[in-house]
């Protein structure tokens, strides 16, 4: 499993994405991410324009240390590829569209903000971790275009994710998803305007429905919280 396989999808299906856009666009009022802001959104779109191929995690993620502190003796190794960039422009307001000949009836879109990502991918003993960066200028945004990564890699249905969502988590907080605890996202604390956050997605290697006891759950939600700390300028 390399980080390409689990980076951000900023093309979301009908279903989530229609999920994502409508709970992107209800957080628009103005939320700099609290105090004590490590990181801007202007300086973590120019970290993920740097990344190219080959190149090594643009963070200083220690997660050697970071799984020491959650009980994790496991040998970690960069992934390939180690890091990965992308990002999407802001995209228009779409009006709805009648039903045609060929097409089915399209409901109105809101406009969507901008957004960038980072990955960065771990083999961590017979698992894969994977630490992707989401980041938008629009406020309370991040948790919100996660969702489709969250519902991926920790197994969600829609309604459990929605539910995931709904509830804004504050800087510097993490929260696993349910069930398996596979997942977890982190809010950063954001310098200036913007969201930033940071998934932690966990999978075996072998067996992607084995237990990891020692990587899922509330070790996973520590291990988020430690692993977030290194998201700065």
């Amino acid at each position: 499993m390399t980080c390409r396989d689990r980076r951000i999808p900023f093309r979301f299906s009908a279903a989530v994405g229609g999920v994502v856009v409508a709970l992107a666009a209800a957080a628009c009022t103005s939320d700099s991410g609290g105090s004590g802001g490590r990181i801007s959104v202007e300086e973590f779109e120019g970290k993920a324009k740097s990344v190219t191929a080959g190149a090594p995690c643009p963070f200083a993620f220690d997660v050697a240390r970071a799984l020491k502190t959650v009980g994790a003796n496991r040998p970690v190794v960069p992934d390939s590829p180690p890091a990965e960039g992308g990002s999407s422009p802001a995209e228009p307001a779409q009006p709805a569209r009648p039903s045609g000949p060929t097409s089915p009836a399209m409901p109105a879109i809101p406009a969507v903000p901008a957004r960038s990502s980072i990955s960065c991918s771990y083999l961590v003993g017979d698992a894969d971790l994977s630490l992707t960066v989401i980041a938008s200028p629009a406020a309370k945004t991040a948790q919100n275009f996660a969702l489709p990564l969250l519902m991926h890699d920790g197994g969600m249905a829609m309604d459990q994710a929605t539910t995931f969502v709904s509830t804004l988590l504050p800087p510097g907080s993490a929260r696993v998803t349910p069930g398996a605890g596979t997942a977890a996202f982190y809010r950063v604390p954001v310098s200036g305007d913007g969201d930033i956050g940071l998934v932690v997605g966990v999978e075996g290697h072998d067996d992607a429905d084995a237990p990891l006891p020692d990587l899922t759950g509330a070790h996973l939600e520590t291990l988020a919280m430690e692993l977030g700390k290194a998201v700065k300028g």
